[in-house]
């Protein structure tokens, strides 16, 4: 997508919502095209601090380093395809 906005997908190998999770997201980026980062929480410590990551999984989307739509938990496909329409 050509908007600018990105998904952030943090997760972690030992939640099993975040595995959960996976192929749903995995599905909505190939059917979307939006721009998407797979951040493991464990390891990227910082950028859990910047978007205030308390639990997983949560995706965050941001347009131009601002967030402008946040997920906490597990989601549908269908829920998370009309979160990404909305904020795109």
């Amino acid at each position: 997508m050509q908007n600018n906005v990105k998904m952030l997908f943090f997760h972690a190998s030992w939640c099993g919502n975040c595995k959960a999770l996976e192929p749903t997201v995995d599905a909505v980026v190939k059917e979307t095209g939006i721009d998407f980062v797979s951040v493991d929480a464990e390891k990227d410590l910082t950028l859990c601090e910047k978007y205030g990551i308390m639990n997983l999984p949560v995706i965050v989307f941001t347009k131009d380093g601002a967030v402008i739509g946040k997920i906490n938990g597990v989601v549908t496909k269908q829920n998370l395809l009309d979160k990404v329409k909305e904020v795109c």
